[in-house]
C-alpha cells in the first residue's frame, strides 16, 4: 500500500491482492499481451475458419488442447471428460493434443483412437507453429485446474480466431465470455 499502483493481469487477481489486504483505489488491471498477433498478421493465410457444419454437417468437430501436460494445465481433465462420452459421441471428434511432456498420460488418449473421428498428439510444438496448428479448427480446449492468472492459450486461441471451452477459473472467465467467443464449464 505504499506504491503508487499495483498492477494485476487480470481481475482476478486484482481481486486477490485486494483480498490480501492491497488498497482497492491502487489495484489496477492490465492484462497482459501475445506475440500471437503479429504472428498471425504475418501468416494470415494460416489461419483460417473450419469448414462450417452447414456445407458439411458430418464432419467431425475438431478440438485442441495446446500448452503443458502437467496437473494445473488439466489435460488430464480433458481425457477424462473424453473417456465419459459414448462411442456416437466420441466418433464426432477429432482431438489434437500439442503437449509439451504429454508422454505420461499419451495412453489415455491412444486407447480412445479408434473410438475418435481421429487424434494426432504430439509432445511439443515451436511457438512460431501455433497459427498453423490453430487454422481450421473448431475449439481449443483450456481446462485448467488451478487459478490460472491470465492464460496465454487463451489469447493463442482468439488471436487465431478460434473459440475457447475453458474452466470457470481465475483469469480464464475475464477474457473467455460465455456463449460470445467461447464456453465456460465449472472447474
Amino acid at each position: 500500500n505504499k506504491c503508487d499502483r499495483v498492477l494485476a493481469v487480470s481481475n482476478f487477481v486484482r481481486e486477490k491482492f485486494v483480498s490480501m489486504g492491497v488498497d482497492p483505489e491502487r489495484a489496477h488491471t492490465l492484462p497482459i499481451g501475445s506475440r500471437i498477433n503479429s504472428m498471425v498478421a504475418a501468416n494470415r493465410e494460416l489461419v483460417f475458419a473450419p469448414e462450417p457444419f452447414a456445407e458439411n454437417p458430418h464432419r467431425p468437430i475438431r478440438l485442441f488442447f495446446l500448452g503443458y501436460n502437467n496437473h494445473y494445465k488439466g489435460l488430464h481433465v480433458l481425457a477424462d471428460a473424453l473417456e465419459l462420452l459414448t462411442p456416437e459421441y466420441l466418433r464426432r471428434l477429432e482431438v489434437f493434443i500439442h503437449a509439451h511432456n504429454g508422454q505420461p498420460i499419451e495412453w489415455r488418449f491412444a486407447r480412445l483412437r479408434p473410438r475418435l473421428a481421429g487424434l494426432t498428439y504430439q509432445y511439443a510444438y515451436d511457438y512460431s507453429d501455433i497459427p498453423w496448428l490453430l487454422g481450421g479448427r473448431d475449439l481449443v480446449v483450456v481446462p485448467s485446474v488451478w487459478w490460472d492468472n491470465a492464460p496465454q492459450t487463451v489469447f493463442e486461441a482468439f488471436g487465431c480466431g478460434v473459440p475457447v471451452l475453458g474452466a470457470e477459473l481465475g483469469g480464464i472467465p475475464d477474457f473467455v465470455k460465455h456463449r460470445h467467443h467461447g464456453l465456460l464449464f465449472r472447474g
